[in-house]
């Protein structure tokens, strides 16, 4: 699971989403791979505006990740070693195994292969 994908996500267990308290997913790695891919500055700085910069930057915690500030900084669409770093979490960065935790249930949503398994239970829904 890319990080960029780790953005968009949410607990879909009932009570969670009806108190709104679904996100952002916690990230526990078990084991974790670093793929290059090309960096596209156009491409990161399109997609700065559709982050919650409270997922990144909770992500960024999980994994120890180093050099993603607190705030979006201004002007990031034009810093080029922000957009690099930034590149790097979102698209380079994936879960192999592990699992994601809701905050509110702590329902836990395993990864096996790079592969988020958000089916429910009948009782969850």
């Amino acid at each position: 699971m890319r990080l960029l994908t780790h953005n968009l996500m949410t607990c879909n267990v009932g009570a969670c989403q009806t108190a709104g308290t679904n996100y952002p997913l916690r990230i526990v790695a078990e084991e974790m791979q670093q793929s290059e891919r090309e960096f596209s500055p156009a491409f990161v700085a399109r997609m700065l505006a559709r982050l919650d910069w409270s997922g990144i930057t909770a992500a960024a915690e999980d994994l120890s990740f180093e050099g993603i500030p607190a705030e979006m900084p201004e002007g990031a669409a034009d810093d080029d070693e922000f957009l690099r770093k930034l590149h790097s979490l979102l698209l380079e960065m994936e879960v192999v195994t592990g699992s994601l935790v809701c905050p509110h249930c702590e329902r836990k949503y395993p990864i096996d292969k790079t592969i988020v398994n958000m089916v429910l239970r009948e009782d969850e829904v």
